[in-house]
């Protein structure tokens, strides 16, 4: 008999929620990945611009020059990147002390405001977890306790919050950026440099009267 039709109206709700919630889970780690590589390929094309000239001009003729040059490229460059977000972190924390100094409200969670601006949901209200041959798995969507309300007392910790996350997701992008340069260039340094026969052929030097006892020039 079916398996499906052995299973009780809860069990069938739950498996077929969880099954909605897992594609909409891999969909949304599909589109960050995406995203992801996206960037990481644009900051992978912005370390070719670091080192091209360098590399053009013979500058640096070994990979051990070439890496060295363009990490200290990279490194300068996540100084330079990274100035903003700690800006904005910088602003959000001066933010905090001169509110905590005007009120004395030193202890408060600003983050548990920040919720104020967001639906809540109740996750441990009855029938939403049940249990499915001994795993725990949503059998409903929760309900909403929780709906956006905006608190005027609370707008210093708003725009607090909001500078934060903009800063550490700023950084993190950064951080991203310095990464994906680092591979890139270390990459470049060994592919420039390498020596190949892949596309070479014996028969042309023949042609153009190539023996053991002639060999080419060095450097031909």
């Amino acid at each position: 008999m079916n398996l499906v039709l052995l299973l009780s109206e809860a069990d069938r709700r739950s498996l077929i929620i969880g099954l909605v919630i897992l594609v909409i889970l891999l969909l949304f780690v599909g589109l960050f990945g995406g995203l992801c590589h996206y960037i990481f390929e644009r900051q992978a094309d912005r370390a070719e611009g670091f080192i091209d000239n360098v590399v053009r001009a013979h500058v640096v003729n070994t990979p051990k020059e070439l890496r060295k040059f363009g990490f200290k490229k990279n490194n300068r460059a996540l100084f330079r990147d990274s100035l903003w977000p700690f800006l904005v972190a910088l602003i959000a924390l001066t933010t905090w002390i001169i509110e905590n100094l005007a009120t004395a409200n030193w202890g408060t969670n600003i983050f548990e405001d920040f919720g104020d601006l967001f639906f809540g949901w109740d996750w441990n209200a009855d029938g939403v977890i049940v249990s499915f041959f001994g795993l725990p798995l949503i059998a409903a969507f929760p309900p909403v306790n929780h709906y956006p309300e905006f608190h005027l007392e609370h707008l210093c910790h708003y725009i607090e919050c909001f500078l934060f996350i903009v800063a550490i997701a700023w950084y993190a992008y950064v951080c991203q950026g310095y990464i994906a340069r680092h591979v890139r260039i270390d990459s470049l340094s060994r592919s420039i440099f390498k020596s190949s026969l892949k596309d070479y052929k014996a028969r042309e030097d023949m042609d153009v009267h190539v023996t053991p006892d002639k060999p080419l020039p060095p450097g031909e």
